[in-house]
């Protein structure tokens, strides 16, 4: 099964996909991040620790060869794509840097997909 990440909203807990979890935890091993509301975490230093968290995980014997899919919920729709990007950059870097050993790569990319719900991107048009 492939690992679903849950990336949550502004209420920082994914309160609004709970009555999905169940559901997705029949079909994806279900992990959710959630971000306590005193955090003042940087947005750039969030992405860091999704990154670190997605590859220490994928880089375990228990799971090597896994696919991620990240689901970004209003603010975690903001999150994933850069995420993903992020990713995508590192794995292009170790592409290239095979290519100069000679090695094959045969490891792909960890991602799998992407969902997005509601991403957060008309903010400045909200009434509040």
């Amino acid at each position: 099964r492939p690992i679903a990440l849950y990336l949550p909203g502004l209420d920082c807990f994914g309160i609004s996909g709970a009555q999905q979890f169940n559901d997705l935890s029949n079909e994806f091993e279900l992990w959710r991040m959630s971000i306590t509301t005193n955090d003042r975490t940087s947005f750039n230093t969030l992405v860091s620790t999704v990154v670190q968290f997605i590859t220490d995980i994928t880089t375990t014997s228990r799971n090597k060869g896994r696919k991620i899919i990240l689901v970004g919920e209003s603010f975690g729709g903001l999150l994933a794509p850069i995420v993903a990007l992020k990713i995508r950059a590192m794995e292009k870097k170790e592409q290239k840097r095979q290519q100069k050993l000679n090695e094959e790569n045969k490891k792909g990319s960890i991602l799998k997909g992407m969902v997005l719900v509601n991403p957060a991107t008309s903010f400045d048009d909200t009434n509040w």
